[in-house]
């Protein structure tokens, strides 16, 4: 999933990211990266590609969601998820499968055990429920023909090239372009780096790991949490969920 528009302050490419790890090495600076005969510049690329899908997985980062709309088949199986969205699929949000012309959610995902005992029923109920098996996504009872289904879908490709058309989950070019945070990025790099050599790097991971938690805590803004049962919206105490004794003294 290619994005449009980047910021080249925060968005930066690999060759950047590279030489600004090595200046904090004490590293011989590079010129290029892929094609480099340098023993270390091959290593931190190889960690590069490691570090990337780490921090693409590490999340639902807004940047890389997108939502997808298919036409249903009248049948069981509705196609390969890979075709559905295509093959930059990391994983479906959950609780996103919405039939848009029925106006209800897929019900799902079904286990194993559940889609065998309603097969084997054969007593479909009135709405259609999923599951996802041989990355094939499957309704039952199948949906009318051509209704219009959507979900929500997070890319694993953390990269592009620099004129944004094409996406990638492995550094393909010098050129290509970090699409979250590669300040973050450069120090799971420095870290991942120094943990290979037998150097000491946990005060980099440690920098590196609060840097990645604030990432997740501002992506995308977050709703406002009460404690207030009184208050309107979402709040996370009441009678519920409070014990009724035995509170630690300290």
């Amino acid at each position: 999933m290619a994005i449009a528009s980047l910021n080249s302050n925060i968005n930066r490419t690999l060759l950047q990211s590279v030489q600004t790890v090595c200046r904090k090495l004490g590293l011989a600076v590079p010129a290029s990266v892929i094609g480099s005969n340098d023993p270390n510049i091959v290593q931190i690329y190889e960690v590069c590609n490691e570090a990337g899908q780490e921090y693409a997985d590490a999340h639902e980062w807004q940047i890389l969601t997108a939502e997808v709309n298919f036409s249903a088949t009248a049948i069981e199986s509705q196609g390969s998820i890979n075709t559905i969205v295509g093959g930059d699929l990391g994983w479906i949000v959950n609780d996103t499968i919405w039939n848009r012309t029925t106006n209800r959610p897929l019900f799902g995902p079904l286990t194993s055990q559940q889609w065998q005992q309603i097969k084997a029923r054969a007593a479909a109920g009135p709405f259609s429920e999923y599951r996802i098996r041989g990355n094939e996504l499957l309704f039952y009872p199948a949906a009318s023909l051509a209704d219009s289904c959507y979900f929500e879908w997070v890319s694993k490709d953390f990269c592009q090239n620099a004129g944004g058309s094409t996406s990638y989950c492995r550094w393909n070019a010098d050129t290509d372009v970090f699409v979250l945070d590669s300040r973050i990025f450069e120090l799971s790099v420095l870290c991942k780096w120094k943990q290979l050599k037998g150097l000491e790097f946990q005060a980099d991971y440690a920098k590196y790991s609060i840097a990645l938690d604030q990432a997740k805590a501002r992506d995308g803004t977050k709703p406002t949490l009460s404690l207030s049962p009184w208050m309107q919206g979402d709040y996370l105490l009441t009678t519920n969920n409070i014990a009724d004794g035995s509170f630690p003294s300290a």
